[in-house]
């Protein structure tokens, strides 16, 4: 029963890391066509993910200790 709970909390790191890295990139393109304003947008969207994920992984590791 945990583990299913451990899978669905790693399938939403998964998703949220590839939107992470799509902020990264989308930021990056900004920056070479010269949007200073769009980049820095999309590096807080990226800090913003990047912090949530560190939350859900330890959540995840939360779980972990539990079982």
């Amino acid at each position: 029963m945990e583990n299913t709970k451990i899978d669905k909390l790693n399938k939403v790191i998964a998703e949220w890391e590839n939107k992470a890295e799509g902020f990264f990139k989308e930021s990056a393109i900004a920056r070479k066509h010269n949007y200073p304003l769009e980049a820095l947008n999309l590096d807080e969207k990226y800090r913003l993910v990047r912090d949530m994920l560190m939350d859900l992984k330890m959540k995840v590791v939360e779980e972990l200790i539990e079982i």
